[in-house]
C-alpha cells in the first residue's frame, strides 16, 4: 500500500511538468491499477464509502433537521416578543394617533433578526402602515390583532399587525452548516477508509495475492513443493483462515500425488479388464459391441463391431457419449443412468436411440457397470451394447396402432357421452317450451317461447357442430338436397341473431340482389349452419357499429346458379398473420380473444368444412379494427316456382295407442309423457329398465318408447330382455329408442340389439308420429 521512493519522488516532477492535472491523472491510474490487481479490497472500500456516506447524510439530515426546527422556534419565539415589548405602545400610539411614534415603533420591529416586512391593516382592511419588503420565498406570518381597551374596561378593536419573518436567512444557515458538516464527514470517511484498507491490505490481500501465484504455479511437476505464507510474528502465533486454506492447498497437492499413484494402478487394471471383455465381445459377431467412457463421459475404447453395427471406426467414435443421441424424450433417461453409473451405482439394461454414421436412427439395448479403483473410487464405467431397431421398431409400430384404435374409440364414446349430456336437459327445455305454447300465450310471451325455441335449437346446432367436426374428419359427412329460398334462410337467421346484436347496439343489413333466385334446390340446412356460424362470429367480435349478410347471383348456367353469400362486420378485425390458421379448428387468432369473447374455435373450421364439401371455396379478408368480410359462393340446383318449397309433411294421427315410456330422467319424462297424452295417446311411464320389464309383464303395449341410457340395466339391456320374452305378442312390441347418442357405429349396435328405430332427442312429435305410422 505504501509508496516507494522512486514513486514518491516523481510528485515534485509531475507538478512542475504538468501541474496538478498531470499528478491527478497519474493517481486516478494508479486508482484504476489498485481495482484491476485488487478487486476485493476495492470492493471493500467502495463499500465502506457508500456506506459511511449514507451515514454520513443521514446524520448530517438529522441534524440540519434539528437545527432548522430550533431556528423556527427562535423566529416564533421573537414574534411573541414582539406581541409583549411592542404591542402595547402600538395600541397607544394608533389610538393617540401619533403616527411617528406608531412608525418608531414599527421600525424597531423591523430591524428585528429575519423580520422583513410588517404592516398595520384596519377593520375594514385598509392598509394604514406598511415598511420593508413583501417576502416571496418561505416564510412565517404573525397576525397580531390590536384592540384598546379603555378605562371602563370596554374594547375597541383598532386593525390587525401582521409581521412577515423570511426563512431566507436560516436556509443560508443551514447550507454552511451542510457545507461544513458534509466536508468534515467526508474528510474523516476518506481517513478511516484509507486506514482500513490499509489493514486489510497487509492482513489479507498480499497473502492471497501469494497464493494465487502458488495455484498458478502448482502443475504434476512441482507437487513436492509446499506452501508457505509469510507471516509476521503477531499473524502466526494464531493460525487464521488463511493458513488453513495454505494447509488445504497442502492437503489437496498430497491428495493429488497420491491420487495419480492409484490412478496408474486403475488404468493397469482397467486395461486388463478391457482386454478381457474385447475378447468377448469380439467373438459375439455383429449387432453387438463393447465400449467404456471416463467418468467424464468421454468414450476410451470401444470393439471393433462398432463398424458393422453403426459403421463408425474405432478411433471415429470416441467422443462423449452424448454427440451421438438424437433428440428422443428417452435418451433424458439415458443421460441420468450415465450419470448414477458415473456415481458407482449400479444400473438396469436400458435403451437408447442413437444415430447411425449415414444419419439414420437406431436403437440400442444397453448393460452397463461402474468400475472400480482400489479405494473404492469409480474410474470408468464399461458396457455392452446391443442393436435392437428391427425387433423393437414393429413392436412399436403394433402399440401405435392399438393406441391409435384406443384413442378413436375413446373420441367416439367422449362425443357420445356429449351429445347425450347435452341433448337431455336440451330435450327438457324445447319439451316444455312446446308445452308452454300450446297453452294461452299473450303476443309477447308468444315471441319469448319462439326464442326460447330457436335458441334452444341453435345451442343442438352447435352440439351438431362438434358432431360433424367429427363427421368431416372421418369423411362420413352426408349432404341432403331440399328445396329452399335463400332469402327466406337469411331472414330467418337475422330475426333470431337480432336479440344479442340489439343487446349490444349492433344494426343488422340485409343486402338481398334484385332479381334473385326464390326456389333452389340443395343443403338448406348445411347451408344455414354456415351462414348462422358467421352471424354468430361477428356478433360476437362486433362491439358497435353494423353487421351487413346478403347474397348476389354470380352467374347462372344449365339449370344452375352460382350464389355468392357474404356477412361483413365492422367488429375487431383480424391481423394479417393470423389470417392462415383461421380455419384451423380449435383455434381463435389470439388467446386473449378467448378469454373476452368465449368459444372453442370450432365455428369457422366447420364453414370452411361444409363449403368445401358443398363444392365451394370460403374467403376473408380484415382489416384490425375496422372489422372483416367472409364470402363464399356455392352451385344450386334452380326449380320450378309453383313447386311446393320445404312442405311440411302432413299431419300424421292414427287411432290412440297404449304407450309405455321409459325414461330415467324426470323432466324429459314429463315432457313425453305431455306432449303424447296431447296426441291423444294412453301413457305409461318407467323410471328405469327393471320397472319398464316388469310392467311389460302385466299390461300389454301396442309401442315402447325407451331410453337408452339409464342407470343400472341400460336400454338396450332392456331390449334384449323384452325380445327373450316367451310371450310371442310381447317380444315383437315395436321398440322405437330415445336417445341423444346419434354416432353412427352406436345407433347400428341399438339396431343389432332388436330395437326397431331410433329416434333422436328432443322429442318431435311430428317426426315421432311419422315413425309410428311406419311401423
Amino acid at each position: 500500500m505504501g509508496d516507494s521512493p522512486s514513486k514518491t519522488k516523481r510528485t515534485p516532477a509531475l507538478l512542475a511538468s504538468g501541474g496538478w492535472w498531470s499528478l491527478t491523472r497519474h493517481y486516478l491510474a494508479r486508482v484504476a491499477g489498485y481495482k484491476q490487481n485488487h478487486p476485493t479490497a476495492y470492493r471493500l472500500l467502495f463499500y465502506i464509502l457508500v456506506i459511511s456516506s449514507l451515514f454520513t447524510l443521514m446524520g448530517t439530515a438529522l441534524q440540519i433537521g434539528f437545527d432548522y426546527r430550533k431556528d423556527v422556534s427562535l423566529i416564533k419565539e421573537r414574534m411573541d416578543q414582539i406581541q409583549a415589548s411592542h404591542l402595547h405602545g402600538i395600541i397607544n400610539s394608533l389610538w393617540d394617533m401619533n403616527d411617528n411614534q406608531t412608525r418608531t415603533l414599527l421600525k424597531g420591529i423591523l430591524e428585528l433578526p429575519d423580520v422583513s416586512y410588517l404592516e398595520i391593516i384596519e377593520e375594514d382592511g385598509t392598509p394604514l402602515f406598511v415598511m420593508g419588503l413583501p417576502v416571496s420565498g418561505p416564510s412565517i406570518t404573525s397576525h397580531i390583532p390590536l384592540t384598546h381597551l379603555r378605562v371602563n374596561g370596554v374594547r375597541t378593536p383598532l386593525g390587525e399587525l401582521r409581521v412577515v419573518a423570511t426563512l431566507a436567512g436560516v436556509y443560508q444557515r443551514l447550507q454552511e452548516r451542510v457545507l461544513v458538516i458534509l466536508g468534515a464527514q467526508a474528510v474523516k470517511t476518506f481517513m478511516v477508509s484509507a486506514f482500513i484498507l490499509a489493514i486489510f491490505h497487509y492482513l489479507v490481500t498480499r497473502h492471497l495475492n501469494i497464493l494465487a501465484a502458488y495455484a498458478r504455479r502448482l502443475n504434476l511437476d512441482r507437487l513436492d513443493e509446499p506452501l508457505i505464507l509469510k507471516r509476521s510474528s503477531g499473524e502466526s502465533a494464531k493460525p487464521d483462515e488463511l493458513e488453513r486454506v495454505a494447509q488445504a492447498l497442502n492437503d489437496m497437492r498430497v491428495g493429488l500425488r497420491e491420487d495419480m499413484a492409484l490412478r496408474e494402478e486403475a488404468e493397469s487394471a482397467l486395461r486388463q479388464s478391457e482386454a478381457k471383455y474385447r475378447r468377448l465381445i469380439e467373438n459375439m459377431g455383429a449387432g453387438f459391441f463393447l465400449y467404456s467412457h471416463g467418468i467424464d463421459g468421454i468414450f476410451t475404447y470401444v470393439s471393433p463391431s462398432i463398424t458393422p453395427t453403426l459403421g463408425y471406426g474405432q478411433e471415429e467414435f470416441l467422443s462423449h457419449f452424448e454427440t451421438y443421441l438424437t433428440d428422443n424424450p428417452i435418451n433424458q433417461g439415458v443421460v441420468s443412468h450415465t450419470h448414477h453409473s458415473i456415481r458407482g451405482r449400479k444400473q438396469r439394461p436400458y435403451e437408447v436411440e442413437i444415430y447411425h454414421k449415414n444419419g439414420n436412427v437406431h436403437l440400442l439395448e444397453v448393460a452397463e457397470v461402474p468400475v472400480f479403483d482400489g479405494r473404492g473410487e469409480v474410474i470408468a464405467v464399461e458396457g455392452v451394447a446391443r442393436d435392437v431397431t428391427a425387433s423393437l421398431q414393429a413392436e412399436r409400430e403394433r402399440q401405435a396402432r392399438e393406441e391409435a384404435e384406443e384413442a378413436n374409440r375413446a373420441k367416439s364414446n367422449f362425443l357420445a357421452t356429449m351429445s347425450h349430456e347435452i341433448r337431455t336437459p336440451m330435450n327438457g327445455v324445447l319439451g316444455m317450451a312446446k308445452l308452454l305454447e300450446q297453452t294461452e300465450l299473450t303476443v309477447p310471451q308468444k315471441e319469448y317461447v319462439e326464442i326460447i325455441t330457436k335458441s334452444g335449437k341453435a345451442l343442438l346446432d352447435l352440439l351438431n357442430d362438434i358432431l360433424d367436426i367429427s363427421r368431416i374428419e372421418a369423411g362420413r359427412l352426408e349432404l341432403r338436397a331440399v328445396d329452399f329460398s335463400p332469402g327466406k334462410i337469411i331472414t330467418d337467421l337475422v330475426e333470431l341473431m337480432s336479440v344479442p346484436a340489439r343487446g349490444k347496439g349492433v344494426d343488422f343489413t340485409v343486402s338481398l340482389e334484385e332479381g334473385l333466385p326464390t326456389h333452389l334446390r340443395g343443403d338448406a340446412g348445411r347451408l344455414r349452419q354456415v351462414l348462422l356460424n358467421l352471424l354468430s362470429n361477428a356478433v360476437k367480435f362486433t362491439d358497435q357499429g353494423e353487421i351487413e349478410i346478403g347474397v348476389r347471383r354470380i352467374h347462372r348456367d344449365q339449370g344452375r346458379v352460382c350464389l355468392e353469400f357474404f356477412v361483413k362486420d365492422t367488429g375487431i378485425g383480424i391481423p394479417e398473420s393470423e389470417l392462415g390458421r383461421l380455419f384451423n379448428a380449435f383455434t381463435q387468432v389470439d388467446g386473449s380473444v378467448s378469454r373476452s369473447h368465449g368459444g372453442v374455435g370450432l365455428g369457422l373450421a366447420i364453414c370452411e368444412r361444409l363449403v368445401r364439401a358443398m363444392g365451394g371455396d370460403i374467403q376473408v379478408s380484415s382489416r384490425v379494427g375496422e372489422g372483416s368480410l367472409f364470402c363464399f359462393s356455392l352451385y344450386f340446383q334452380m326449380v320450378e316456382p309453383h313447386k311446393p318449397m320445404m312442405a311440411p309433411m302432413p299431419e300424421v294421427k292414427g287411432k290412440p295407442l297404449s304407450i309405455l315410456l321409459v325414461e330415467d330422467e324426470p323432466v324429459s319424462r314429463m315432457v313425453a309423457e305431455s306432449l303424447l297424452l296431447a296426441e291423444g295417446h294412453r301413457v305409461q311411464t318407467a323410471e328405469n329398465g327393471q320397472e319398464a320389464l316388469d310392467q311389460i309383464e302385466e299390461h300389454r303395449f301396442d309401442i315402447i318408447l325407451l331410453d337408452i341410457h339409464m342407470p343400472g340395466m341400460d336400454g338396450m339391456e332392456v331390449a334384449r330382455q323384452i325380445r327373450l320374452l316367451n310371450d310371442p305378442l310381447k317380444a315383437t312390441i315395436p321398440i322405437i329408442a330415445l336417445t341423444a347418442d346419434l354416432v353412427r357405429e352406436n345407433v347400428k349396435r341399438y339396431l343389432a340389439e332388436g330395437i326397431d328405430f331410433v329416434e333422436s332427442k328432443p322429442l318431435d312429435m311430428e317426426r315421432l308420429n311419422r315413425v309410428i305410422s311406419g311401423l
